[in-house]
């Protein structure tokens, strides 16, 4: 608008321009008034008016500041939709930017992943929803892939939103992880059976069930611990804990940091030896240095049960027993095995002497011997070197005891 007053010679003109901005959808009216020193008009007006349409959003969603198309399938590095390589337990985030080119607001209901491998690929830090944008204004979405598996992974990422061309903006998404370079990888057996990390459930087969011991006895199960990985593994402390760690002793703890090297194994062995009646639980820790288990832990238990015992009851003259089993056991091992292998047996009896009977896959003996026992912990030493490889059964004897074990000679 001019300054008022506003002078206009004879014969000139001045030129006024006026603006049409709706608020709302349909005919808007309004009259345009001049008043001037006209004797004849002294207010000159008339109207105008005019339709505004109704707006509508409209989504648009770019990465590294590329379009991406609705419905793209492919992925490229330059717009972000693929992630690149990650090693295994790494993670990469990419950020994309949806942006509101409509004119009016847009609401997005929704943002979710689906296709081959959804679970590898979440949002940093999800919106709540619904989330507006006005016009114009951009949203910043940042989503991160972190594989659980080697190969390519992919998945479509779907956002939901109020524009009425497209409710479903859908694009798919790549990465691929690789293995990890020179990096150690714990693995942990019992009995030749693998133990999965964080297991809660023991199990007779992977030597995490002790079975029933008679309180004053005790049991030893023997755990090897292999490095698969392809550097170095670390061991800086291995200790118990849980309900009852009093009731578990480990044997032979080595001398921390201990160093396993690429394909090698170190052999620990655990003791149960209940100190009353009833369920004993422990949890078995390895702290190392694995870039994704850290502290290697399962759990273990026994149980405690009274020995042998016989009361006279005078008022009665019932005899009350205990008839819960005399626990025996023991542990070859390594198994499999090369040349020299071990029996280890835990002595609480009053036998002195032991006996050894080997036998192969065909039912020939290989070894029947007698062997001296010491009270506590014993180790005996078994030459199988000369053995053909296969499979062979060991039976240990001890008193009216005896158990059979299958072990291995590899070469």
């Amino acid at each position: 608008p001019p300054s008022y007053p506003l002078s206009i010679v004879p014969n000139a003109a001045y030129t006024m321009t006026i603006s049409f901005a709706p608020l709302a959808a349909g005919t808007r009216n309004a009259t345009f008034n001049i008043n001037c020193n006209d004797p004849h008009i002294a207010t000159f007006n008339f109207d105008i008016s005019g339709t505004a349409t109704a707006g509508s959003p409209q989504i648009n969603v770019t990465g590294n500041s590329m379009n991406i198309i609705d419905g793209a399938t492919g992925t490229s590095t330059s717009d972000n939709t693929d992630f690149g390589s990650i090693s295994s337990g790494g993670s990469i985030t990419k950020t994309f930017i949806i942006k509101n080119i409509g004119t009016a607001a847009l609401s997005i209901s929704s943002i979710s992943f689906s296709g081959s491998n959804p679970s590898e690929f979440s949002i940093a830090s999800a919106p709540s929803y619904p989330l507006s944008l006005s016009v114009n204004a951009t949203y910043s979405l940042s989503v991160k892939f972190t594989p659980a598996a080697s190969g390519q992974r992919t998945a479509t990422l779907n956002i939901g939103s109020n524009d009425p061309s497209i409710s479903t903006f859908d694009f798919s998404i790549a990465g691929t992880c690789t293995a990890p370079s020179g990096s150690p990888q714990i693995m942990v057996t019992g009995n030749n059976v693998n133990i999965v990390d964080g297991v809660g459930t023991p199990n007779t087969s992977d030597n995490t069930q002790y079975g029933s011991v008679s309180v004053g006895s005790s049991v030893v199960k023997t755990y090897v611990i292999k490095n698969i990985g392809t550097a170095a593994l670390t061991i800086t402390n291995m200790y118990l804990t849980g309900s009852n760690t009093n009731e578990y002793v480990i044997v032979n703890p080595p001398s921390y940091p201990m160093t396993v090297a690429v394909s090698s194994t170190y052999t620990i062995t655990v003791k149960f030896a209940p100190s009353s009646h009833g369920t004993k639980t422990a949890t078995f820790n390895i702290d190392c240095n694995d870039p994704h288990i850290s502290t290697f832990n399962f759990d273990m238990e026994g149980r405690g049960i009274r020995k042998r015992t016989s009361v006279d009851d005078a008022s009665t003259g019932i005899e009350e027993t205990d008839s819960s089993a005399h626990a025996f056991d023991f542990v070859p091992y390594p198994n499999p095995f090369n040349d020299l292998f071990h029996i280890r047996y835990d002595n609480s009896r009053s036998e002195r002497t032991g006996h050894i009977r080997i036998i192969n896959a065909q039912g020939a003996f290989i070894e029947n011997r007698q062997v001296e026992l010491n009270p506590g912990l014993n180790e005996i030493s078994v030459d199988g070197g000369s053995y053909p490889s296969g499979i062979y059964y060991l039976t240990f004897t001890v008193g009216v005891d005896k158990q059979t074990k299958m072990i291995q000679k590899l070469h």
